[in-house]
């Protein structure tokens, strides 16, 4: 188990990020990068499709599966750099008929995964989107067996050439295809999924124990970028001057994984630090009503900048 210090936090975490004390702007949120003109901006930023997931089996490899699969800490290139993961695609592992990027869709609910604005690999010079398909389901047009050598194959291809993305660990690896693996459609709910702090939270406390306790150092920093990534996302909902302190304390924690990042890359042993999960929960629910999670204030604060209001399809 990789251990950390308190102690070492003071230095690397005692300065204030410039958006602490200001207002962060809704039509900044990274999300809003891809979705389509016309769609429901507030909806899809503020719910997820229902889950397909299977109860039982190993939950914890499927969680960090997860993880990994909603995090751009899976993939490289640009993709990597603009904020996309698998999730921005497969939305709670479904799919997305809102998703469009330039250069990459036609129309909303497309991507065209041989174009060379994601990948060095697979680009054929031929602009040809197809409908991005639901993961959720195994309806003849998907590989179903999801733990034989054809599907992890598919999945190496679509990481490694579509997206740019650097060979995964193999703990990690093995990971998504144990979250893929156990989609199912008989296990489909009927009712969406509210995107929430309490979810996000969870998600970095989930990836952060994952790097802590693993014994590789190369799945440690994996899912310390992932839990950085998701502190971001909780970050950019909490925009309102008054929100100074939740975002510095978000900063403070994600400066506090780079600090045991660093530690782990150059070999140095540190001893434990434990971030105050628990209490941080209970200012961010505190602050949810007042935050870019709640659907009335987004779509205030996306009208006032001028993004919430859907556009004609173009």
């Amino acid at each position: 188990m990789i251990v950390w210090a308190a102690a070492c936090l003071a230095a690397a975490c005692s300065s204030e990020p410039a958006s602490s004390g200001e207002a962060l702007k809704a039509s900044d949120i990274v999300q809003l990068r891809w979705i389509a003109k016309g769609s429901d901006r507030v909806a899809v930023l503020t719910q997820l499709p229902p889950s397909c997931e299977v109860a039982g089996g190993d939950t914890g490899a499927r969680r960090l599966g997860k993880i990994a699969f909603e995090s751009p800490a899976l993939l490289g290139g640009a993709a990597a750099r603009m904020g996309l993961s698998c999730s921005s695609c497969h939305l709670n592992g479904r799919g997305n008929v809102d998703f469009f990027l330039d250069g990459l869709s036609d129309k909303a609910g497309t991507a065209d995964v041989t174009s060379s604005v994601l990948s060095r690999v697979r680009g054929d010079g031929n602009f040809n989107p197809k409908p991005i398909p639901d993961v959720g389901l195994r309806d003849g047009k998907q590989i179903r067996d999801r733990r034989g050598p054809e599907f992890a194959a598919k999945v190496h291809g679509l990481i490694e050439e579509e997206f740019d993305g650097q060979v995964a660990p193999p703990q990690v690896f093995d990971a998504v295809i144990a979250y893929l693996d156990g989609l199912d459609p008989a296990a489909c709910g009927t009712g969406g999924v509210p995107v929430s702090a309490g979810r996000d939270l969870d998600a970095v406390k989930a990836a952060y124990e994952g790097a802590i306790t693993a014994q590789d150092r190369d799945v440690s920093l994996f899912y310390l970028r992932a839990a950085r990534a998701r502190l971001e996302r909780i970050h950019e909902r909490y925009g309102a001057p008054e929100q100074g302190a939740i975002r510095r304390e978000l900063v403070d924690i994600s400066r506090g994984m780079e600090v045991l990042a660093d530690a782990i890359r150059t070999d140095r042993k540190i001893s434990v630090f434990e971030p105050d999960w628990d209490g941080l929960l209970v200012r961010l629910l505190g602050e949810a009503p007042r935050s870019l999670y709640d659907p009335e204030m987004l779509r205030a604060a996306l009208a006032a900048d001028g993004a919430a209001q859907p556009m004609p399809k173009g």
